[in-house]
């Protein structure tokens, strides 16, 4: 029998898939619990593995759309079933929700409090090897979809500077864009957008390891995120830009509201004044939510879950 045992889909190129990997081997690291971690994708697999691991509490990084596969009816009555919450879907078979960083709302509802439980946000360890650049470097990354502004902050740039270097990694989404068409087009516009000879805009389109992404996140001068729309959900490319402790400039959106402020929202300030107070805006959250904070709090409130009567 193991303590607890976190489900996660196998789609890699998939940030809903990214987090609840993140989350894992964080909670992997817990020096009270015995945590395993798989990824499944059919309810035979499921059933097999609550089987051979008999865990005492599950907790699902379920969405609609990446786990089809779970009806509700297989949860067992003498197994804890929570998952970890992403947005505004929700499902009362579940017996809790546990959040990342904030407690959050769904469709306009406030849970019951003894529904949910809260973590620090994922962040990853990172060995910083930053030593400033030669012209002044923006990056930013996510799946190519057309709400995530990277064209506009190559016009933003291009507005400041008449040298500078910005690095945008854009890879294709499968759950929205499986071929890549919208990702191909946001390229091409953030290459359109660049109107200066003196500016270089650097695009890769291959999905990067973890590590990859961190190195690519963590030679940057600061990394940007413009996001427009609507969405429910936290962005969780924040907790990879927090962990190279880089300076971050957001616009004002409700994917970032976890850590927004006046100091670094770009609708109110300059890429330079961001930069200019480097990691003074983010120091709360580079406290509350590191790696060494989310095992000790994984381990409290996962421990008090436990004992907790079902």
């Amino acid at each position: 029998m193991i303590d607890v045992l976190i489900l996660n889909h196998t789609t890699k190129n998939c940030g809903v898939y990214q987090f609840g990997k993140r989350v894992a081997e964080l909670a992997m690291r817990s020096k009270k619990l015995d945590v395993r971690y798989h990824e499944i994708d059919t309810e035979q697999e499921y059933e097999h593995l609550v089987e051979k691991l008999q865990p005492k509490m599950i907790i699902f990084n379920w969405y609609p759309i990446t786990m089809q596969w779970l009806s509700f009816k297989p949860l067992k009555d003498h197994i804890k079933s929570y998952f970890f919450f992403h947005d505004g879907h929700y499902k009362p078979e579940f017996e809790k929700m546990v959040f990342l960083g904030v407690y959050e709302k769904a469709d306009g509802h406030q849970f019951n409090p003894e529904k949910k439980i809260l973590l620090p946000r994922p962040l990853l360890d990172y060995e910083s090897t930053y030593n400033g650049n030669e012209l002044f470097t923006v990056g930013s990354f996510g799946f190519g979809f057309y709400h995530k502004g990277f064209p506009d902050i190559v016009s933003k740039i291009n507005e400041e500077f008449d040298e500078a270097v910005v690095n945008l990694h854009i890879p294709k989404g499968h759950f929205g864009d499986p071929h890549g068409e919208q990702a191909e087009e946001v390229r091409q516009e953030c290459l359109n957008r660049n109107k200066k000879p003196g500016i270089i805009v650097n695009i890769t389109t291959e999905l990067k390891s973890e590590k990859e992404l961190l190195d690519f996140l963590g030679k940057n001068d600061i990394n940007a995120f413009f996001y427009g729309g609507v969405s429910e959900g936290i962005s969780s490319v924040i907790d990879y830009a927090l962990s190279v402790k880089r300076p971050i400039a957001l616009t004002n959106n409700m994917m970032f509201r976890h850590v927004i402020s006046d100091d670094i929202l770009i609708e109110k300030n300059t890429f330079q004044e961001i930069f200019d107070r480097q990691l003074a805006p983010l120091e709360k959250f580079l406290t509350d939510w590191s790696t060494e904070n989310f095992i000790k709090e994984f381990d409290r409130v996962i421990q008090g879950e436990l004992d907790a009567p079902k």
